[in-house]
């Protein structure tokens, strides 16, 4: 696939937003995500060796955009449907798999919650609050020396 979200990084827009609710949706509003956007640049970080941004799916941006207001609007279910979608279009990317972790979780499905926290994990380099959710979420699974682990990890940040 020439355009993968794992060719570039996103940088956390919640340090563009500001403060969260508790339970926080990572975005930003959706001119930010237009390509023609001033301010693109700054949120899609180029890896050395391009030149242009990586092209991103129109269809799965539409989607993590909706996915966004509907976990707002506190329903769960939909917005995770919505973040599915979003990945399986090609925008598989730290926020999409945060997102749709904490609403599974939110929803008590602990065993995928943690599958897509933990994937966040991987393309968050430690971020704080995937540890705190996937911590949760292995205290509710019984995982408790990775909860350990992780509560490590937090305490180094």
């Amino acid at each position: 696939m020439i355009a993968r979200a794992t060719r570039f990084l996103l940088v956390s827009t919640c340090m563009l937003a500001g403060t969260f609710a508790q339970y926080s949706v990572l975005a930003s509003d959706e001119t930010s995500w237009s390509p023609e956007d001033p301010k693109y640049r700054e949120i899609i970080k180029i890896l050395p060796e391009e030149k242009e941004p990586a092209l991103v799916s129109e269809k799965g941006l539409k989607a993590f955009n909706q996915g966004v207001r509907l976990q707002k609007a506190g329903k769960y279910g939909l917005a995770a449907e919505k973040y599915s979608a979003a990945i399986d279009a090609g925008f598989d990317c730290f926020q999409s798999y945060y997102n749709l972790g904490v609403c599974r979780e939110l929803e008590g499905k602990y065993e995928v919650a943690y599958k897509y926290l933990q994937q966040a994990y991987r393309l968050s380099n430690n971020y704080q609050p995937v540890c705190k959710h996937l911590i949760h979420v292995c205290l509710k699974l019984g995982k408790k020396d990775e909860a350990r682990d992780l509560i490590h990890v937090l305490s180094q940040i």
